[in-house]
């Protein structure tokens, strides 16, 4: 009866010990996403207990984190990747298949992040490859407190770990220190590791001048990248191999695999791109972008055309509203001079005192429409008359008609001096460049060869009667235009 008892104590503490353990991680595993302050999502490959699970379920989404409890040892790619966290305890059965399975899919590397418990002393991490840009926690039991460390591999045959040691927690305290996690401070020491890195040149010459600054208006972008990766060598006391393209890569559409500098990021040749590439969306699935290094464009330079060249500048001069009024005005002086002329020879008193008039005065205006019609174009034209009205009405509106017609000629004559001699600014977009009657050269590099005879393919079908011609020029032809 009494060994029974003993027997009875003895798995009880175990059990107890066991339950108080697997507590600890999960309050561990929260405090420690917590404490991260990204939006997490966990999946958990998990043995235990049904209490357990269900802890683990309510404390973690206590903390707004979702969890997913896998029972089998599928792993489950979840999307975003950068909130996806796995979770696994080293101690069940079946932990070693994940791990294979997570290396094939290359999931140990960023954004993923992965927490293991248990016994984390086992051959088969020797076989794993833990990048510097991995983010795998360990939580390893040192008696009284645990110690989350984060173990990366500098090289892919290595089989050692270097360990990150980030955190220190105790069930009275919680975390007791936390070092909040970088790898940029905490993994910048690579050991004179080597890197590959693919660069891309354009121009053969480049290769000469990589770093004496001669020639840097040719592939400009490659030598800033090439002295920026140094520095970056330097700082990270890592050793490159370099491999040099004369392209950046574009997708072949048979087999999906890109050409260049991104085609050695996509195969695992090159581990860094050593040349600023351009974002586009075929590229993102294949390669991580940073941020810029250095502003780039793609532009057309030219001289301003004269306004004449891509408009009419002789309506210019007026707003069209005042054109209409111009027009109207005409209309108005027009009938007013024909009554007023008309009743000048329609009165008897005043037609006879036209007819005594002396031959060297300006003989009077005749009441026929081609005749007021002449006295206004000379008017218009600022050529005067060879007849008037005679009376005060007529001189009236003669005057008038003068006058209002000098104001106009003058204005319309300073006006369309000014507009000859500017240039226009109406091109501002590619179409409006396709509009007008402009040949284009370009500078014959490889990515522009691809943004013009593919990405701008659909602009230029919109406009097939308009296309301006286009000559690709070398660098020497450039400096010819600039002379």
């Amino acid at each position: 009866m009494l060994n029974s008892l003993t027997l009875f104590m003895i798995l009880f503490l175990n059990f107890s010990s066991a339950m108080k353990n697997y507590t600890e991680i999960i309050n561990i595993v929260d405090e420690l996403l917590t404490k991260q302050n990204i939006p997490s999502e966990v999946t958990a490959y998990l043995c235990w207990s049904k209490v357990l699970k269900a802890n683990l379920f309510k404390r973690l989404s206590a903390s707004n984190i979702l969890t997913k409890i896998i029972a089998t040892d599928d792993i489950v790619d979840l999307f975003p990747s950068e909130y996806q966290i796995y979770l696994v305890d080293l101690d069940c059965e079946g932990s070693n298949e994940i791990l294979k399975k997570a290396q094939r899919k290359k999931l140990f590397s960023r954004p993923f992040r992965w927490v293991f418990c248990g016994n984390i002393e086992q051959p088969l991490f020797n076989d794993l490859y833990f990048g510097v840009d991995s983010r795998i926690f360990f939580i390893d039991n040192a008696g009284s407190e645990y110690h989350i460390k984060m173990p990366y591999k500098r090289e892919k045959n290595s089989k050692k770990f270097t360990v990150n040691d980030l955190a220190e927690w105790n069930s009275l305290q919680g975390f007791t220190r936390f070092d909040e996690f970088a790898a940029a401070r905490n993994r910048t020491d690579l050991f004179g590791m080597n890197i590959n890195i693919s660069c891309v040149y354009t121009d053969s010459d480049t290769l000469n001048h990589l770093e004496d600054y001669r020639n840097i208006h040719i592939d400009p972008l490659t030598k800033l990248s090439w002295i920026l990766v140094h520095h970056l060598m330097s700082i990270l006391n890592a050793s490159a191999t370099v491999i040099f393209r004369n392209t950046w890569g574009y997708r072949d559409s048979n087999t999906s695999l890109f050409s260049g500098m991104i085609g050695d990021l996509q195969t695992g040749e090159a581990e860094l791109g050593g040349t600023a590439s351009f974002f586009t969306i075929d590229r993102i699935d294949v390669v991580e972008f940073y941020a810029s290094s250095a502003p780039t464009y793609m532009k057309f330079i030219f001289r301003a055309p004269p306004l004449s060249y891509v408009t009419n500048v002789f309506t210019l001069p007026f707003h069209t509203y005042v054109w209409y009024c111009s027009f109207l005005l005409l209309v108005l002086i027009f009938f007013a001079i024909y009554v007023i002329v008309k009743w000048e020879w329609k009165d008897v008193v005043f037609r006879e005192k036209l007819e005594r008039m002396h031959d060297g005065s300006i003989s009077p205006l005749r009441p026929t429409f081609f005749s007021v019609l002449l006295m206004e174009i000379g008017a218009i034209t600022q050529q005067g008359t060879d007849s008037e009205p005679k009376s005060n009405a007529g001189r009236i509106a003669t005057i008038f008609t003068f006058i209002a017609l000098m104001f106009m000629y003058t204005s319309y004559s300073a006006n369309i001096v000014a507009l000859l001699q500017s240039t226009t600014e109406s091109i501002r977009t590619l179409e409006d460049l396709l509009n007008y009657r402009i040949s284009l050269g370009v500078q014959d590099i490889v990515y522009a060869h691809h943004y013009f005879e593919v990405r701008i393919q659909l602009s230029i079908d919109s406009y097939p009667n308009q296309t301006p011609g286009l000559k690709w020029l070398n660098t020497q032809d450039l400096g010819k235009l600039w002379r």
